[in-house]
C-alpha cells in the first residue's frame, strides 16, 4: 500500500483509493480500462455507512472525524487489507477491504449493536453507501467515464451491474457473498435537477439486535464485458440463482414460466407466492415452473428457495390490455375532461387525482398543463375507438379534438402551442409530433382527410422551427407516409419524405455524439434517433441508416438490465419524472417510467427489419418492456404517472405509484399498437 495524500490498493484487475480520514473508498479504477474512469464517484464516499434517519448521533468530540452521521472512530492498514469502523448511537460498523483470493475487491461489513438496549433497523433505515458513478454530463464525458447501475436487491441472491454509458467495457459487477440485501435507497442533490441519480446506499432488510449482537455484509466487485459474461461470472458463486421468467406480466390464462439456475446442485427446494406453493420440477440441475396461477392478482413476490438460498421474483398478474385500454379510455371520458363554457379548457383531457378525485391544472408548471405530454389521452381515445366503437366516447373525442384545435394547434401556420390560450411562452419541438399523431389516429378513426393536411401542416411546421436539429419522441415517420400514400396525396408524402430525410442526415452527421435537450443525456434521446433512422430504413432501404443503427443500438441497450421484476426487466433507467409530472414532486428512480416504452418501439422496429438470427430476441424484448408498463393502469381505469422505486430518497419514503393520472397514456398507446400486432402473428 502506498500512502500519500491518500491509501491505495493495487492489484492486476484494480486500482482503490481511500480517503485516509474516513476510510471511504474515493476512487475506484479497473486496470484494463484505457478511458481511466473513476467507477466510484459521488457526493458520499463509497463504503461509509448511510445515516439513519432521526437516530443519528454525531460525536461532538473534534478530534473524531465525521462520516454522513457516523463518528470516525479508526482508519487503519495491516497486511493487505483496510480496516475502517464507524460508529452512531447505536451501532458501531467495522468495515474491511481487500482483495479476495480470487483478484476480486471485497469489502466486509459487521453491524453490531454497541448499546445496552435492544436496536431496531427498519428496512431502509440503515445502508451502505455504493456511489456507482451514474450523472449526466455532456455526451463524451457520459460514454466514457459515466456508467448506468442496474441494481438487484433480491435478499441472498443480490448483485450489481454497473455498464458504461457507451456499452463498451471493461464494466464493473457487485455480488453480495454474504448476509441479505432487500432494497436501495438514494441521496440526490435536488438542485442538480435531472442530471445526477444521486448516491445509492444498499440496504439490508429489518435488523434486530440484541445488545453486543451483530450481523454480516460481504460482497466483491469485478470487471465483466457485458450481460452475458456478468452472469457467467456470478454463476462461479455457490450461492448464485438465476431466475429467468417467460414473461414478468401476465395475462389471464397465460402459465408463469420460469426457469432457476443454481450454481450447485440442487438439493431442497421451494417455490411460494402468498399462501401458494407453486409446484416444479428439476431437470439437468434447473428448477422449471409452469403453472397457472388463476387465483393471483396484481404484483405477486413469488420466493423461490434451494439449498437454503432464498431469493424472489415479482410479476404482475394483470388484465389484459384491451380490458385495461377500454377502462382507461371510459376514464377519461367520465373524469378528465373539463367542462366549462367559455373557459379556454373547454374540451380538454386533464391531470386527475386517483386518491383524492379531483382534476387539476396549473398553467404556471408546464408538467401540469392541458398540453404537452397529455396529448397522450386524445391519442388513446381516437386509437381506442378504431375497434370499439361508443358514442359517448366518441362524443367526448370530438370535444377533445375541438380544443385541440381552438388551443394548442394553429392550422393556418402549423405552429403546435405549448398550452391553452395558445400560450408558446415555451415552443416546444416536443409538441409537435404529439399533435401529428393525434391527427393520424384521428384519421385512421374518421377517414377524413382534412386531418392528413393538418397532419402534414404540423410536421412542416416542427421543420420551421428548427426540428431537423431536434431529437423529438414519437416522430410518426411511416405511419405519416403510409397514410398520405393510402389516399394518393404523393405529393404531400414526398414533400414530408425529403424533411424525414434532411433530419436522418443530421442524425448520421452527429452519430453516437448525440445534442443535449431537456436533460443532458437520457434514453429519451438515444430512442428517437434510433426510431427516425429505423424509419427511414423503413422508407428507403438505404444502408447508411442501417450501419447508423448498429452503432447507437449498444448505447439504448446499456439503459437496461434484466432483473427478475416486472419494474425493472429490461425498464430503462429514468430518475426524474416523479418530480415534474407527480402530485408528490419527488425525485428518484422511476421503475417503470411510461417513457421505457419508447425502447419497445425500437427493439420491435428493429425485430421487423434486422436481417439474420437475433429478431426474436428483440420482439420478445419489446414485449416485455410494453407488458411491464401495464403496472401503471388499474383495473377501473385509473392509472399512475410513475412508479417511484427506492426505499427511500432523501429520506421520503418510495416504494409507491403516485396519485396523478398525468402523462402515463403513451404506454398504453404503444402497448395497443404493438401487442396487438405480436399477438396476431403468433396466432
Amino acid at each position: 500500500m502506498n500512502q500519500n495524500s491518500q491509501l491505495e490498493l493495487k492489484n492486476s484487475s484494480f486500482c482503490v483509493r481511500f480517503d485516509p480520514a474516513t476510510g471511504g473508498v474515493t476512487h475506484l479504477f479497473l486496470q484494463a480500462d484505457s478511458h481511466g474512469m473513476n467507477w466510484a464517484q459521488g457526493e458520499a464516499q463509497w463504503g461509509t455507512p448511510a445515516p439513519i434517519p432521526s437516530a443519528v448521533h454525531v460525536s461532538s468530540d473534534n478530534s473524531q472525524s465525521s462520516c454522513d452521521g457516523y463518528s470516525v472512530r479508526q482508519v487503519s492498514f495491516r497486511d493487505g487489507c483496510l480496516r475502517a469502523v464507524y460508529q452512531s448511537n447505536l451501532v458501531t460498523v467495522t468495515a474491511l477491504r481487500d482483495f479476495s483470493p480470487n483478484g476480486n475487491f471485497r469489502e466486509r461489513y459487521t453491524i453490531q449493536n454497541h448499546t445496552a438496549a435492544p436496536v431496531f433497523l427498519p428496512r431502509g433505515s440503515f445502508g451502505i453507501y455504493t456511489t456507482f458513478n451514474d450523472n449526466y454530463q455532456d455526451i463524451q464525458t457520459c460514454l466514457t467515464q459515466r456508467c448506468h447501475t442496474h441494481l438487484w436487491c433480491g435478499g441472498q441472491v443480490s448483485y450489481v451491474c454497473a455498464l458504461r454509458m457507451s456499452g463498451q467495457g471493461p464494466h464493473l459487477g457487485l455480488m453480495l457473498t454474504q448476509g441479505s440485501l432487500e432494497g436501495y435507497s438514494v441521496i440526490r442533490q435536488e438542485e442538480k435537477s435531472s442530471n445526477d441519480r444521486g448516491d445509492f446506499s444498499l440496504c439490508p432488510g429489518l435488523l434486530t439486535l440484541a445488545p453486543g449482537e451483530s450481523v454480516q455484509l460481504e460482497w466483491e466487485l469485478f470487471p465483466h464485458a457485458g450481460r452475458e459474461d456478468f452472469y457467467r461470472i456470478l454463476m462461479q458463486y455457490p450461492h448464485m440463482i438465476h431466475i429467468q421468467a417467460e414473461h414478468y406480466t401476465l395475462f389471464p390464462g397465460e402459465p408463469l414460466r420460469l426457469r432457476a439456475q443454481c450454481a450447485s446442485p440442487i438439493g431442497q427446494a421451494q417455490v411460494r407466492a402468498l399462501d401458494t406453493q407453486i409446484p416444479f420440477t428439476v431437470q439437468d440441475n434447473l428448477l422449471l415452473v409452469d403453472a397457472t396461477l388463476p387465483q393471483l392478482r396484481g404484483e405477486v413476490s413469488i420466493s423461490v428457495t434451494i439449498n437454503g438460498i432464498s431469493t424472489w421474483l415479482r410479476v404482475n398478474f394483470c388484465p389484459d390490455y384491451s380490458h385495461l385500454l377500454d377502462a382507461r379510455t371510459r376514464y377519461i371520458g367520465e373524469n378528465q375532461q373539463f367542462h366549462g363554457e367559455n373557459s379556454p379548457l373547454d374540451g380538454a383531457y386533464l391531470i386527475y387525482d386517483t386518491q383524492e378525485h379531483y382534476q387539476y391544472y396549473n398553467a404556471q408548471f408546464a408538467d401540469h398543463n392541458a398540453g404537452r405530454e397529455r396529448l397522450a389521452m386524445g391519442v388513446v381515445m381516437a386509437r381506442r375507438l378504431q375497434h370499439s366503437p361508443d358514442d359517448r366516447l366518441y362524443a367526448s373525442l370530438m370535444e377533445y379534438a375541438a380544443f385541440v384545435e381552438r388551443e394548442l394547434f394553429d392550422r393556418n401556420t402549423g405552429v403546435v402551442y405549448n398550452d391553452a390560450l395558445r400560450n408558446n411562452n415555451w415552443h416546444r419541438n416536443y409538441n409537435y409530433p404529439w399533435v401529428a399523431a393525434f391527427f393520424i389516429e384521428l384519421f385512421h378513426l374518421t377517414g377524413e382527410r382534412d386531418c392528413l393536411y393538418k397532419m402534414a401542416l404540423c410536421m412542416k411546421g416542427y421543420y420551421r422551427h428548427g426540428g431537423a436539429e431536434f431529437y423529438a419522441i414519437g416522430m410518426p415517420m411511416v405511419d405519416s407516409i403510409q397514410a398520405l400514400r393510402q389516399e394518393g396525396m404523393e405529393k404531400l408524402a414526398g414533400e414530408l419524405l425529403a424533411l424525414y430525410r434532411e433530419h436522418g442526415n443530421r442524425i448520421l452527421k452527429n452519430s453516437i455524439f448525440f445534442p443535449a435537450h431537456e436533460v443532458a443525456y437520457e434514453q429519451s434521446i438515444v430512442t428517437p434517433a434510433l426510431a427516425i433512422l429505423l424509419q427511414l430504413y423503413e422508407l428507403t432501404g438505404e444502408d447508411a441508416y442501417w450501419q447508423e443503427i448498429q452503432r447507437q443500438m449498444p448505447l439504448l441497450e446499456a439503459f437496461a438490465f434484466t432483473q427478475p421484476d416486472c419494474h425493472l426487466y429490461e425498464i430503462a433507467i429514468r430518475h426524474w419524472d416523479g418530480y415534474w409530472f407527480g402530485k408528490r414532486m419527488q425525485y428518484g428512480d422511476t421503475f417503470p417510467h411510461y417513457w421505457s416504452v419508447l425502447s419497445a418501439d425500437v427493439f420491435a422496429r428493429y425485430a421487423r427489419l434486422q436481417k439474420g438470427n437475433g429478431c426474436g430476441d428483440y420482439a420478445r424484448r419489446a414485449q416485455e418492456i410494453l407488458r411491464g408498463n401495464l403496472c401503471l393502469f388499474f383495473e377501473d381505469g385509473g392509472a399512475s404517472c410513475a412508479y417511484l422505486h427506492p426505499i427511500q430518497v432523501n429520506g421520503r419514503k418510495g416504494e409507491y405509484y403516485d396519485e396523478w393520472a398525468n402523462d402515463q397514456d403513451w404506454a398504453l398507446y404503444y402497448a395497443e399498437k404493438w401487442l396487438a400486432e405480436a399477438q396476431s402473428q403468433s396466432k
